[in-house]
């Protein structure tokens, strides 16, 4: 990811008051606002690299980047979040995986 993408990512997210109280939990309708802006691209495939709980810590630490405390995203408010935002899903274990890109999961994780 290049350093414009990374200020405009960034930028993007900062729009989110709900990021800026790191006190709250994520609610399900946080996640998915969140997920509609960073997972844009819904793949035919699942991504099996990725699972639900790796995701939850990724959107705490996205938190962290933008408020400087990290805001708790539970398991199961994610897992509901992406189902209500149209992703296919695959159970393993009491996790989950999705239909999202290695590509946006990269970029997201970038983030400083």
């Amino acid at each position: 990811m290049t350093y414009e993408k990374q200020i405009e990512l960034l930028t993007e997210l900062k729009r989110f008051q709900f990021l800026k109280d790191c006190k709250e939990p994520f609610t399900v309708s946080e996640i998915q606002e969140l997920i509609e802006v960073v997972f844009k691209r819904r793949l035919e495939t699942i991504n099996y690299l990725h699972t639900s709980y790796g995701i939850k810590h990724l959107l705490e630490r996205v938190s962290h980047v933008v408020c400087g405390g990290y805001k708790y995203c539970s398991e199961g408010s994610l897992q509901e979040a992406f189902k209500l935002s149209g992703f296919r899903t695959i159970k393993k274990g009491t996790r989950e995986l999705y239909n999202i890109s290695e590509r946006e999961l990269r970029e997201l994780n970038r983030l400083k």
